[in-house]
């Protein structure tokens, strides 16, 4: 089982989500700085930024995903209203 860094899953989360202009408008972080990290342009980025970014993208998913178990995805709804 391979395990990914604390950077590596950040950019995978980064790059999953997109729409990097709403991330900085949340985070504080330019948005420049968030399209070069997704790109692998930016090497060390620093601890503090991604622990930042981390924790923004998790809890981002997270209250997406309590979401959709509190009212259903959407298939599920048009399915009722069928």
């Amino acid at each position: 089982m391979e395990t990914q860094s604390l950077l590596e899953s950040t950019i995978g989360r980064l790059r999953d989500r997109g729409r990097y202009r709403e991330v900085a408008e949340a985070t504080g972080l330019g948005y420049e700085w968030l399209a070069k990290l997704a790109q692998g342009v930016i090497h060390d980025p620093g601890v503090n930024k991604i622990e930042l970014l981390n924790r923004f993208l998790r809890e981002e998913a997270d209250l997406k995903a309590g979401l959709r178990r509190k009212y259903g995805s959407d298939s599920e709804q048009s399915k009722g209203a069928a």
